[in-house]
């Protein structure tokens, strides 16, 4: 059963071009960047640690010295998620660079015998990797601007697929409010091209969905309250996101969290697939330790047998 929703996750996303027609690249960011931002309802561009290269770049102004951080997880016991992130500040701004891969191992390419029987002849990967680079300065000592490029690589058994673009950034901190405004792949015209191994003659494109991302974050006696509006793909979902983040003021060590988050999804709906809006309630808790934090966040799923999710990211600051 296990490697049976496994490939289920990867027939959607090989099928999302057949129905839907043009197709919209899988952004892998889209899971999230780390268990904190996963906590607070996804919000995007606030992150304290270099993970914020995957979410707003100019967020990377938030980087002291050095900063460094690790989030992995597993999906229906069978997709893998990892990235890795680190960013440095220099005299002429902030330096970053990630990594971040979603794949299933080991899936059995089937085979019929003489006597009409399926079998495993032999097994592949699929892998979507991405990688970051990112350079962050300060306008004023308010205004932050960030610029990522970024490398896609998508491996599917003799597939692969490879494609650049572009994310800009922008965030705002004055005082007890932040704004963070974020545009990922501005590059619309750009695409990730697919061949084949055995036919050379082989193309097929998926579009990089253009992304704009509006989030704020405004503090009230400790209490910190974040929305966001995230506009995405060919079909220009609107998703919405809101969550609070409470640090008691005997343990600000201590981070208690809550949100609500919409994404997209593809469901079926009078028997025809259909792409539609979903939504789930998180709650998570975070710990800061002399500039290690440690963060949690569960999530609530529709799915039936794995009705529950459970995350964990860890980051080093300093």
């Amino acid at each position: 059963m296990k490697r049976i929703i496994g490939c289920l996750f990867l027939i959607i996303i090989l099928l999302t071009p057949q129905i839907f027609g043009e197709a919209d690249y899988f952004m892998s960011t889209d899971v999230g960047s780390s268990a904190r931002m996963i906590r607070i309802g996804n919000i995007e561009g606030f992150s304290d640690l270099s993970s914020a290269i995957f979410e707003n770049p100019a967020s990377l102004y938030k980087t002291k010295t050095i900063s460094t951080a690790m989030f992995t997880t597993t999906f229906m016991e069978e997709v893998k998620y990892l990235n890795l992130s680190a960013s440095a500040r220099t005299p002429f701004g902030v330096f970053g660079a990630g990594y971040m891969s979603v794949g299933v191992p080991d899936i059995p390419y089937t085979q019929e015998n003489e006597h009409g029987e399926y079998y495993a002849a032999r097994y592949f990967n699929y892998e979507n990797m991405m990688g970051k680079l990112a350079y962050q300065f300060s306008q004023t000592k308010n205004l932050h601007i960030g610029v990522a490029g970024t490398y896609y690589l998508t491996s599917i058994d003799q597939v692969q697929g490879k494609g650049y673009n572009i994310d800009v950034g922008l965030l705002w901190d004055i005082e007890a409010l932040r704004v963070s405004i974020v545009m990922k792949n501005v590059a619309t015209s750009m695409k990730v091209n697919y061949t084949h191994e055995a036919i050379p003659t082989y193309n097929a494109t998926e579009n990089l969905p253009l992304q704009t991302i509006y989030a704020l974050q405004y503090n009230w006696s400790g209490i910190d309250f974040y929305g966001q509006i995230k506009q995405t793909g060919n079909n220009k979902n609107i998703l919405k996101s809101v969550g609070i983040n409470l640090s008691p003021s005997f343990a600000k060590f201590l981070s208690l969290s809550a949100g609500y988050k919409e994404f997209p999804e593809i469901k079926e709906i009078a028997n025809e697939w259909q792409e539609s809006v979903g939504s789930n309630w998180v709650a998570g808790v975070g710990l800061d330790l002399m500039g290690v934090s440690f963060d949690y966040a569960y999530e609530t799923s529709e799915h039936i047998e794995f009705n529950h999710k459970h995350y964990f990211s860890v980051g080093v600051s300093f």
